[in-house]
């Protein structure tokens, strides 16, 4: 997952002169780009967020949770 070159590329939209990713549930906020990722099957166990690239493991593939309501966890402002 390259954070950084997804993080540029928004910075790149004409408009945008920086953004930060927010936590609906906490109101804590990262500039810039934040992803979390963890195991949907054992969600306590693990999980972190990631700032920068990331690299997963052979055994481990990325995908969109919840894909269909993605779009209403967006705020552009």
């Amino acid at each position: 997952m390259d954070i950084n070159s997804i993080s540029q590329q928004i910075i790149g939209v004409d408009g945008v002169d920086t953004f930060k990713t927010t936590r609906t549930d906490t109101g804590e906020s990262i500039p810039g780009l934040s992803l979390f990722v963890w195991n949907p099957d054992y969600p306590s166990a693990d999980g972190n967020m990631y700032t920068t690239n990331n690299t997963l493991r052979f055994f481990e593939y990325p995908y969109l949770y919840d894909w269909d309501n993605l779009s209403s966890k967006i705020v552009v402002a």
